[in-house]
Protein backbone atom coordinates (compact mmCIF):
# COMPACT_ATOMS: atom_id res chain seq x y z
CA UNK A 1 0.00 0.00 0.00
CA UNK A 2 2.71 2.80 0.71
CA UNK A 3 4.66 1.87 -2.28
CA UNK A 4 1.22 2.27 -4.23
CA UNK A 5 0.55 5.90 -2.39
CA UNK A 6 4.10 6.77 -3.36
CA UNK A 7 4.22 5.75 -6.99
CA UNK A 8 0.40 7.95 -7.20
CA UNK A 9 2.16 10.93 -5.47
CA UNK A 10 4.68 10.52 -7.87
CA UNK A 11 2.20 10.75 -10.99
CA UNK A 12 0.12 13.30 -9.25
CA UNK A 13 2.94 15.54 -8.56
CA UNK A 14 4.59 15.10 -12.05
CA UNK A 15 1.06 16.11 -13.39
CA UNK A 16 0.24 19.22 -11.20
CA UNK A 17 4.33 20.04 -12.07
CA UNK A 18 3.51 19.71 -15.97
CA UNK A 19 0.67 21.65 -15.47
CA UNK A 20 2.56 24.68 -14.09
CA UNK A 21 5.04 24.25 -16.68
CA UNK A 22 2.09 24.46 -19.21
CA UNK A 23 0.67 27.47 -17.70
CA UNK A 24 3.96 29.24 -18.06
CA UNK A 25 4.06 28.90 -21.47
CA UNK A 26 3.64 31.93 -23.71
CA UNK A 27 3.94 33.21 -27.36
CA UNK A 28 4.88 36.35 -25.90
CA UNK A 29 7.37 37.78 -28.46
CA UNK A 30 10.85 38.24 -27.05
CA UNK A 31 14.53 38.76 -26.93
CA UNK A 32 17.03 36.57 -24.97
CA UNK A 33 20.55 37.89 -24.52
CA UNK A 34 23.22 35.51 -23.45
CA UNK A 35 26.91 36.18 -23.00
CA UNK A 36 29.78 33.80 -22.61
CA UNK A 37 33.37 33.30 -20.47
CA UNK A 38 34.37 34.89 -17.79
CA UNK A 39 34.44 39.22 -18.40
CA UNK A 40 32.28 39.75 -15.18
CA UNK A 41 33.61 43.24 -14.51
CA UNK A 42 32.08 44.21 -18.12
CA UNK A 43 29.01 42.45 -18.17
CA UNK A 44 28.58 43.98 -14.22
CA UNK A 45 29.38 47.33 -15.66
CA UNK A 46 26.70 47.18 -18.08
CA UNK A 47 23.46 45.36 -16.56
CA UNK A 48 24.29 45.67 -12.95
CA UNK A 49 22.76 49.68 -12.76
CA UNK A 50 19.94 48.92 -14.79
CA UNK A 51 16.50 49.89 -13.46
CA UNK A 52 14.35 48.35 -16.33
CA UNK A 53 13.27 45.24 -17.13
CA UNK A 54 15.95 44.29 -19.59
CA UNK A 55 17.64 40.81 -18.45
CA UNK A 56 20.64 38.73 -19.34
CA UNK A 57 22.12 35.26 -19.26
CA UNK A 58 25.84 34.75 -18.60
CA UNK A 59 27.07 31.53 -19.57
CA UNK A 60 30.41 31.74 -17.24
CA UNK A 61 33.35 29.24 -17.77
CA UNK A 62 36.69 28.49 -15.78
CA UNK A 63 34.68 29.25 -12.52
CA UNK A 64 37.63 27.89 -10.41
CA UNK A 65 40.27 30.67 -12.08
CA UNK A 66 37.12 33.75 -10.70
CA UNK A 67 38.14 36.10 -7.66
CA UNK A 68 36.44 37.23 -5.15
CA UNK A 69 35.20 39.96 -6.35
CA UNK A 70 34.37 38.46 -9.88
CA UNK A 71 32.59 35.98 -8.14
CA UNK A 72 30.51 38.66 -5.83
CA UNK A 73 29.99 40.65 -9.22
CA UNK A 74 27.88 37.67 -10.48
CA UNK A 75 26.07 37.33 -7.62
CA UNK A 76 25.14 41.16 -8.01
CA UNK A 77 24.31 40.22 -11.38
CA UNK A 78 21.90 37.30 -9.69
CA UNK A 79 20.56 39.20 -7.50
CA UNK A 80 19.26 41.71 -9.91
CA UNK A 81 17.19 39.23 -11.66
CA UNK A 82 19.56 38.09 -14.45
CA UNK A 83 20.56 34.11 -15.07
CA UNK A 84 24.27 32.35 -14.40
CA UNK A 85 24.71 29.53 -16.29
CA UNK A 86 27.30 27.01 -17.24
CA UNK A 87 30.22 27.28 -20.02
CA UNK A 88 31.87 24.15 -19.09
CA UNK A 89 34.98 23.80 -16.65
CA UNK A 90 37.75 24.56 -19.18
CA UNK A 91 36.18 25.98 -21.99
CA UNK A 92 37.03 23.05 -23.64
CA UNK A 93 34.28 22.25 -26.70
CA UNK A 94 32.98 19.00 -27.62
CA UNK A 95 35.24 19.49 -31.26
CA UNK A 96 37.99 17.80 -29.40
CA UNK A 97 36.62 15.27 -28.00
CA UNK A 98 35.80 14.46 -31.86
CA UNK A 99 32.44 14.06 -30.93
CA UNK A 100 33.17 11.02 -30.32
CA UNK A 101 29.44 9.42 -28.86
CA UNK A 102 31.86 7.25 -26.78
CA UNK A 103 33.11 9.93 -24.90
CA UNK A 104 30.26 11.86 -23.68
CA UNK A 105 30.36 10.51 -20.26
CA UNK A 106 34.07 11.82 -20.10
CA UNK A 107 33.02 15.22 -20.71
CA UNK A 108 30.73 15.34 -18.54
CA UNK A 109 33.13 13.91 -16.06
CA UNK A 110 35.73 16.56 -17.11
CA UNK A 111 33.80 19.87 -18.02
CA UNK A 112 30.08 19.65 -16.54
CA UNK A 113 30.24 18.26 -13.27
CA UNK A 114 33.65 20.02 -12.19
CA UNK A 115 32.09 22.79 -13.23
CA UNK A 116 28.90 22.65 -11.22
CA UNK A 117 30.37 21.70 -8.46
CA UNK A 118 32.48 25.04 -8.42
CA UNK A 119 29.70 27.02 -9.39
CA UNK A 120 27.83 25.24 -5.88
CA UNK A 121 30.77 25.99 -4.08
CA UNK A 122 30.00 29.61 -4.21
CA UNK A 123 26.03 29.44 -3.90
CA UNK A 124 24.93 29.01 -7.62
CA UNK A 125 23.04 26.62 -8.75
CA UNK A 126 23.09 26.57 -12.74
CA UNK A 127 20.15 25.52 -14.99
CA UNK A 128 21.75 26.09 -18.73
CA UNK A 129 24.38 25.26 -19.88
CA UNK A 130 26.25 26.78 -23.43
CA UNK A 131 28.52 24.43 -25.65
CA UNK A 132 32.19 26.61 -25.78
CA UNK A 133 32.34 26.99 -29.62
CA UNK A 134 29.21 25.75 -30.29
CA UNK A 135 30.31 22.34 -30.69
CA UNK A 136 27.30 19.65 -30.08
CA UNK A 137 25.56 16.54 -31.30
CA UNK A 138 22.69 14.95 -29.87
CA UNK A 139 24.93 12.34 -27.99
CA UNK A 140 26.61 15.13 -25.69
CA UNK A 141 22.91 16.74 -25.14
CA UNK A 142 21.49 13.29 -23.76
CA UNK A 143 24.74 13.08 -21.59
CA UNK A 144 24.35 17.04 -20.44
CA UNK A 145 20.76 17.56 -19.75
CA UNK A 146 20.26 15.45 -16.99
CA UNK A 147 22.24 17.78 -15.12
CA UNK A 148 21.74 21.38 -17.26
CA UNK A 149 18.50 20.48 -18.88
CA UNK A 150 18.54 23.83 -20.97
CA UNK A 151 20.78 23.83 -23.91
CA UNK A 152 22.38 26.37 -26.24
CA UNK A 153 24.52 26.27 -28.89
CA UNK A 154 25.31 28.63 -31.51
CA UNK A 155 24.14 29.51 -35.43
CA UNK A 156 25.59 31.25 -38.34
CA UNK A 157 24.45 31.47 -42.03
CA UNK A 158 26.51 34.09 -44.03
CA UNK A 159 24.13 34.18 -46.66
CA UNK A 160 21.25 34.75 -45.00
CA UNK A 161 20.36 37.96 -43.26
CA UNK A 162 19.06 37.10 -39.08
CA UNK A 163 15.77 37.62 -39.60
CA UNK A 164 16.00 34.51 -41.86
CA UNK A 165 17.46 32.67 -39.78
CA UNK A 166 15.17 30.14 -38.43
CA UNK A 167 17.37 28.57 -36.38
CA UNK A 168 17.62 31.62 -33.63
CA UNK A 169 13.75 31.57 -33.49
CA UNK A 170 11.11 29.62 -31.21
CA UNK A 171 8.21 29.49 -29.83
CA UNK A 172 6.08 27.63 -27.28
CA UNK A 173 4.57 25.89 -30.56
CA UNK A 174 8.32 24.66 -32.02
CA UNK A 175 9.76 21.51 -30.61
CA UNK A 176 13.38 21.92 -29.49
CA UNK A 177 16.15 20.33 -27.20
CA UNK A 178 18.45 22.84 -27.56
CA UNK A 179 18.30 26.48 -28.39
CA UNK A 180 20.87 28.71 -31.03
CA UNK A 181 21.82 31.93 -30.42
CA UNK A 182 23.40 34.60 -33.32
CA UNK A 183 26.48 36.54 -32.59
CA UNK A 184 26.55 39.82 -31.66
CA UNK A 185 30.21 39.94 -31.82
CA UNK A 186 31.90 42.37 -34.15
CA UNK A 187 33.53 40.02 -36.36
CA UNK A 188 29.99 38.85 -37.69
CA UNK A 189 29.54 42.53 -38.99
CA UNK A 190 25.76 42.24 -38.25
CA UNK A 191 24.43 45.85 -38.28
CA UNK A 192 21.78 47.84 -36.51
CA UNK A 193 19.36 47.41 -39.44
CA UNK A 194 19.79 43.72 -39.71
CA UNK A 195 18.64 43.17 -35.70
CA UNK A 196 16.17 45.54 -36.43
CA UNK A 197 14.33 43.22 -39.23
CA UNK A 198 15.35 40.14 -36.99
CA UNK A 199 13.79 41.91 -33.96
CA UNK A 200 10.63 43.25 -35.74
CA UNK A 201 10.21 39.49 -37.37
CA UNK A 202 10.17 38.12 -33.58
CA UNK A 203 7.75 40.65 -32.51
CA UNK A 204 5.52 39.56 -35.60
CA UNK A 205 5.78 36.27 -35.57
CA UNK A 206 5.34 35.72 -31.60
CA UNK A 207 8.39 34.43 -31.35
CA UNK A 208 11.75 34.79 -29.72
CA UNK A 209 15.04 35.51 -30.83
CA UNK A 210 18.60 33.98 -29.14
CA UNK A 211 21.33 36.13 -29.38
CA UNK A 212 24.74 35.88 -27.45
CA UNK A 213 28.21 38.21 -27.14
CA UNK A 214 31.35 38.11 -25.40
CA UNK A 215 32.87 41.23 -24.38
CA UNK A 216 31.03 44.50 -24.22
CA UNK A 217 33.16 47.59 -24.05
CA UNK A 218 32.63 51.13 -23.97
CA UNK A 219 33.04 53.20 -27.57
CA UNK A 220 36.25 54.98 -25.59
CA UNK A 221 37.62 51.50 -25.17
CA UNK A 222 40.70 50.34 -27.61
CA UNK A 223 39.03 47.32 -27.24
CA UNK A 224 35.55 48.68 -28.42
CA UNK A 225 35.99 47.39 -32.06
CA UNK A 226 37.83 43.87 -31.27
CA UNK A 227 36.15 40.97 -32.87
CA UNK A 228 34.79 39.09 -30.04
CA UNK A 229 32.96 42.96 -28.85
CA UNK A 230 30.21 44.62 -28.86
CA UNK A 231 30.20 48.17 -28.16
CA UNK A 232 28.02 49.30 -25.82
CA UNK A 233 26.44 52.07 -27.58
CA UNK A 234 25.09 49.32 -30.05
CA UNK A 235 23.71 46.92 -27.68
CA UNK A 236 21.95 50.35 -25.88
CA UNK A 237 20.54 50.53 -29.49
CA UNK A 238 19.50 46.89 -29.75
CA UNK A 239 17.86 47.04 -25.99
CA UNK A 240 16.08 50.26 -27.37
CA UNK A 241 14.75 48.70 -30.92
CA UNK A 242 13.49 45.84 -28.40
CA UNK A 243 11.53 47.97 -26.04
CA UNK A 244 10.27 50.03 -28.21
CA UNK A 245 9.03 46.59 -30.22
CA UNK A 246 7.35 45.69 -26.99
CA UNK A 247 9.72 42.65 -26.53
CA UNK A 248 9.94 40.81 -23.08
CA UNK A 249 13.39 40.34 -22.10
CA UNK A 250 13.64 36.36 -21.10
CA UNK A 251 16.76 34.51 -19.13
CA UNK A 252 17.73 31.72 -21.48
CA UNK A 253 16.01 29.43 -18.88
CA UNK A 254 12.87 31.24 -19.06
CA UNK A 255 12.94 31.20 -22.63
CA UNK A 256 13.61 27.68 -23.08
CA UNK A 257 10.94 27.12 -20.49
CA UNK A 258 8.07 28.31 -23.21
CA UNK A 259 8.01 24.87 -24.36
CA UNK A 260 4.86 22.96 -23.81
CA UNK A 261 6.10 19.95 -22.48
CA UNK A 262 7.96 18.62 -19.32
CA UNK A 263 11.61 19.25 -19.45
CA UNK A 264 13.61 16.27 -17.61
CA UNK A 265 14.78 17.79 -14.49
CA UNK A 266 18.22 16.83 -13.22
CA UNK A 267 19.10 13.16 -11.54
CA UNK A 268 19.87 13.51 -7.92
CA UNK A 269 21.18 11.47 -5.41
CA UNK A 270 22.92 13.61 -2.92
CA UNK A 271 23.27 16.92 -5.36
CA UNK A 272 22.20 20.67 -4.49
CA UNK A 273 18.69 21.80 -5.10
CA UNK A 274 18.93 25.50 -6.96
CA UNK A 275 16.95 28.65 -6.81
CA UNK A 276 14.55 27.44 -9.59
CA UNK A 277 13.78 23.79 -8.28
CA UNK A 278 16.32 21.95 -10.03
CA UNK A 279 19.14 20.01 -8.57
CA UNK A 280 22.63 19.00 -9.87
CA UNK A 281 24.44 15.44 -9.46
CA UNK A 282 27.60 14.43 -7.73
CA UNK A 283 29.97 12.76 -10.42
CA UNK A 284 28.88 9.21 -9.38
CA UNK A 285 25.32 9.53 -9.99
CA UNK A 286 25.68 9.93 -14.00
CA UNK A 287 23.68 7.61 -15.80
CA UNK A 288 26.03 4.55 -17.04
CA UNK A 289 23.55 3.80 -19.83
CA UNK A 290 24.12 3.87 -23.71
CA UNK A 291 25.13 7.04 -25.06
CA UNK A 292 22.10 7.39 -27.45
CA UNK A 293 19.85 8.18 -24.77
CA UNK A 294 21.85 9.77 -22.16
CA UNK A 295 21.18 7.33 -19.87
CA UNK A 296 18.08 6.73 -17.16
CA UNK A 297 18.26 7.59 -13.60
CA UNK A 298 15.19 8.19 -11.55
CA UNK A 299 13.91 10.69 -8.74
CA UNK A 300 13.41 10.35 -5.07
CA UNK A 301 9.57 10.89 -3.70
CA UNK A 302 11.44 13.61 -1.34
CA UNK A 303 13.58 15.50 -4.33
CA UNK A 304 10.44 15.28 -6.50
CA UNK A 305 8.50 16.97 -3.41
CA UNK A 306 11.14 19.77 -2.97
CA UNK A 307 11.24 20.63 -7.19
CA UNK A 308 7.65 20.47 -6.70
CA UNK A 309 7.39 22.85 -3.80
CA UNK A 310 10.31 25.16 -5.59
CA UNK A 311 8.22 25.21 -8.87
CA UNK A 312 4.68 26.33 -7.16
CA UNK A 313 6.71 29.06 -5.25
CA UNK A 314 8.60 30.01 -8.58
CA UNK A 315 5.21 30.70 -10.37
CA UNK A 316 3.51 32.13 -7.49
CA UNK A 317 5.95 34.87 -7.52
CA UNK A 318 6.28 34.98 -11.34
CA UNK A 319 2.09 35.50 -10.93
CA UNK A 320 2.90 38.60 -8.48
CA UNK A 321 5.47 40.26 -9.99
CA UNK A 322 4.67 40.12 -13.48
Amino acid sequence: MKGLFSKLTVICLSAMLLAINSQAATNQPGIVLTFDDTSTGLWHNFFAGRTDNVRATFFVSQWHTLSAAQIQQLRDLQNHGHEIGCHSRNHIGVGQYLFDPNRTLEYVNTEVIPAIRNMNNDGFYPLSFSYPSGERNENYDAAIRPYLPYLRTTYYDPARPLAQNDQIYHNSDKVYAVLAGASLDNRYGVTIAEIEQALIRAKNNHEIISLYGHYIFDDASGDADSQYAIRASKLNQIIAIAQRLGLRFYTFHEAFEVQNQLIPLPVSSAGSVNNTGTATAPPDAIPQTNNNNGGGGSFHLSYLLLVFALKVRQSFKKTITI
